[in-house]
């Protein structure tokens, strides 16, 4: 609708009296509500944010420089709403809702608030369903119910937006809604998120909110809102949804911005009183709704960004204590390439247990237990004390659980597989394999059972199933991998290791034949002549009686000098110590080794003329 068409039906007339920024003091307005709609004489819109006596605060949507003291500002009545339907779907749309993917305009009539009351307690239902994020660390040890509001919490780059974005991946395969929400982040690397999605053909089951560095804080403030007024929409249709805000420490920050100019009291690092309260009336909206109501739900993922890993900024705890848990991704553990980098220990989930089938409930603990314990041995292992042999055994079956939890960007493991591997990981059966072929194992073994027509049948029980009906086909279908993979892994190792003893023996006697043709020299310099070489020594001013000195037998005229050599000591040339960690070594030090036969004499060199032997 023309905006002079408009102007011709309003009734509330008003005038700017002053203009800052992004804010516009109104005169006027007498009927003006909080979060009302309202166009200014050249067709910009805004929102009131503030009621005063005789004046009303303004909030400008964009970025706009049509707006001048003395224009004349309408107000509509209604409430600033958002476009919601079936359309949105697959679009990447402002927070207005205008596309901004440079495809056809959304053609929907419908229309809701971005403040809507949320879902009373009498409307909600308790939550059972697991919202599988295909990360193993998350589903088996800090599990997310449908409805559940939590909390990704971590340093700067620590790996949270690349997890989120696998859970969004991961839902859409499984045919669930998502509506991913962004706060002044950069539009590459939302662009390269949806590049990722028309590539898997999963666009079409995504609605993205985008709320970029490049636009005016108010549209970065309304952004999580209509996001949630979209994503209530397909709940009240009986849809599950996810919706991930990334990041609402930035929106504090936005919101912080709007209110100093707005005049409002600053408070604890200058965020206005009211900063709990307008992340609290968010995350609420997040339920999952009883069957007289649609049976639908929205799980909520606040994203939270901190700095080294101090939990206690104002924006954190708030968020923290509004959510029902929260993971905290450690760059520490993602500086160590540990990908995702979750902080077990520092992490959780409040729902536990109860949205788990049985089998991953029962293996997620177990593998969560023997993880904290390889890191408290870890710890100790530091110290470079003796270790007892049961925690040496600790030690190498953490460090296999730390590289079969490890995952790529998008890589999304399903529930199935995750209980393949982790009961794989508890009974020791990965033990004996070599740390850097267990990811390469992981796929091979996910690979086969996904062709095995016995792991099929087997599929279909695994999560209806107890662990106990179970426990016999089970092992069997183990002592299938076990042959199939780990034998033929520990096979190729045992070739390979032969192979590098044939190449050490080779070396050593390589080296025994060109030994005697060695020079090897002594303490000071000296080679096999060392008489010659005292002589020579004599010449020059350093002539001793021991110098003058001639060997009188055959015997005395063989003597060699001995250098000193630590590292050798007490190895004989018929018993060479050729060990995996002395195959990679310097063949040249092998050369300068000689056969130790019977006592030596060693020469040494006079250090002045008067001296005499020792």
């Amino acid at each position: 609708m023309h905006s002079a068409a408009v102007m011709s039906h309003l009734k509330q007339i008003g005038t700017v009296e002053e203009v800052s920024e992004i804010v516009c003091l109104v005169r006027g307005l007498p009927h003006a509500s909080m979060d009302e709609e309202v166009i200014f004489e050249s067709g910009a819109k805004g929102m009131v944010l503030r009621l005063d006596e005789d004046y009303v605060y303004v909030v400008l949507l964009g970025r706009e420089n049509t707006v001048r003291r003395g224009s004349e500002v309408m107000g509509t009545g209604e409430p600033l709403s958002v476009p919601v339907g079936d359309e949105l779907l697959g679009r990447v749309i402002n927070p207005l809702g205008e596309p901004v993917d440079g495809k056809a305009i959304i053609n929907t009539d419908l229309k809701l608030p971005i403040e809507r009351p949320a879902p009373s307690i009498f409307e909600r239902r308790p939550i059972k369903q697991q919202l599988e994020t295909g990360i193993v660390m998350i589903d088996a040890m800090l599990p997310l119910g449908r409805g559940q509001r939590e909390t990704i919490i971590g340093d700067p780059k620590s790996g949270k937006s690349n997890s989120v974005y696998t859970a969004i991946l991961n839902q859409a395969r499984l045919g669930i809604l998502s509506v991913y929400v962004t706060i002044g982040k950069p539009q590459s690397k939302i662009k390269a998120f949806v590049e990722r999605l028309k590539n898997e053909n999963l666009l079409d089951k995504v609605v993205i909110v985008m709320g970029t560095a490049s636009m005016s804080p108010t549209l970065n403030f309304v952004a999580p809102y209509a996001g949630t007024t979209i994503a209530e929409y397909f709940m009240e249709k009986g849809k599950d949804v996810l919706v991930v805000y990334d990041d609402l420490s930035q929106h504090a920050k936005y919101y912080r911005q709007m209110s100093l100019l707005l005049k409002r009291s600053p408070g604890r690092e200058a965020y206005p009183g009211d900063i709990f309260f307008i992340h609290s009336r968010l995350l609420e909206r997040a339920a999952a709704l009883t069957e007289e109501k649609g049976g639908g739900s929205i799980t909520s993922l606040p994203l939270i960004e901190i700095k080294e890993r101090d939990l206690t900024g104002y924006v954190p705890t708030n968020v923290l204590s509004i959510t029902d848990g929260h993971i905290l991704y450690d760059i520490g553990l993602f500086n160590q390439n540990i990908i995702p980098s979750v902080a077990l220990e520092l992490s959780v989930s409040r729902l536990g247990g109860k949205v788990q089938c049985p089998i991953l409930k029962k293996l997620g603990v177990t593998t969560s237990q023997d993880l904290m314990r390889y890191r408290e041995a870890q710890a100790f292992a530091h110290f470079g004390t003796d270790l007892a042999q049961e925690t040496k055994n600790r030690i190498e079956r953490g460090k296999r659980i730390i590289e079969f939890l490890k995952q790529d960007p998008y890589e999304a493991i399903s529930i199935r597989n995750q209980i393949i591997m982790l009961y794989g990981l508890t009974k020791g059966i990965f033990d004996k394999v070599k740390i850097d072929a267990v990811r390469i194992l992981k796929k091979q073994i996910f690979d086969f059972m996904q062709t095995s027509e016995s792991w099929k049948t087997f599929y279909d029980d695994i999560l209806v199933k107890d662990l106990r009906d179970l426990r016999k086909e089970f092992i069997s279908l183990f002592k299938e991998l076990e042959e199939k993979f780990i034998k033929a892994q520990e096979i190729v190792d045992e070739e390979v290791e032969k192979a590098k003893e044939k190449a050490a023996e080779a070396t050593a006697t390589a080296t025994e034949a060109a030994g005697p043709k060695s020079k090897k020299k002594s303490l000071f310099g000296f080679g096999k002549k060392g008489k010659k070489d005292n002589q020579e020594a004599s010449n020059s001013g350093l002539k001793t009686e021991a110098e003058a000195a001639k060997p009188t037998s055959a015997a005395e005229s063989s003597v060699q000098p001995v250098a000193p050599n630590t590292e050798t000591a007490g190895a004989t040339a018929d018993a060479p110590l050729i060990t995996d960690a002395t195959i990679t070594a310097d063949t040249s030090q092998k050369t300068d080794e000689q056969p130790d036969p019977a006592p030596q004499e060693t020469i040494t060199e006079p250090t002045h003329e008067n001296s005499h032997p020792a």
